[in-house]
């Protein structure tokens, strides 16, 4: 694969919400985890666990406590990516490399996907032990975010360069040197 190829696949990367029936294959769910968990890791702690969520039952629990994420309903696959907090002091940013790694390999899979959650989100908490309930998460286990997957029922345009942005962004040497340098 060439810079190129990498670089759209990048730009590509958009949230998806709206997904068809299609089934997501057990070999396209083994394909994100591997991506997933070929993600650095600080000291190569790998703090990651994956709970791959197809009942529907489960899948309805989750959006109704989250309360603003139907779609997960519609997915058909979720994915709650999981921190085990012994693991290592860096799990957060472990995890965002982990989550991040999956989209990317959605994209280049052909799938669409989501990420579903933040840090500290009081919803997000509550749903944690939600999860702890249904699928008989260990209380020393980190609900860090869901992942929702499927064959994209929608298409969005990847990401252009908006060279207004870039200028008002970035900054070289010093934080009121702003140049556009052709990116």
């Amino acid at each position: 694969m060439d810079t190129n190829t990498v670089l759209e696949m990048i730009r590509k990367r958009r949230t998806i919400r709206r997904f068809t029936d299609q089934a997501v294959s057990d070999d396209e769910v083994k394909q994100l985890l591997l991506a997933a968990m070929a993600a650095p890791s600080i000291m190569d702690r790998r703090p990651w666990h994956f709970i791959v969520i197809r009942d529907a039952a489960t899948k309805k629990l989750i959006a109704e406590t989250l309360r603003m994420h139907r779609y997960i309903e519609e997915a058909p696959a979720l994915i709650a990516a999981v921190a085990d907090l012994s693991a290592s002091p860096a799990w957060r940013l472990d995890m965002s490399a982990a989550v991040e790694n999956l989209h990317l390999a959605a994209v280049g899979l052909g799938l669409g996907s989501a990420w579903i959650g933040a840090p500290d989100w009081s919803l997000l908490e509550q749903t944690e032990e939600k999860l702890r309930e249904a699928v008989g998460l260990p209380d020393d286990a980190k609900l860090f975010a869901f992942i929702a997957v499927g064959h994209p029922a929608e298409q969005r345009p990847a990401h252009e360069l908006d060279p207004y942005f870039v200028s008002t962004r970035v900054h070289y040497d010093k934080w009121d040197e702003l140049k556009y340098r052709g990116l």
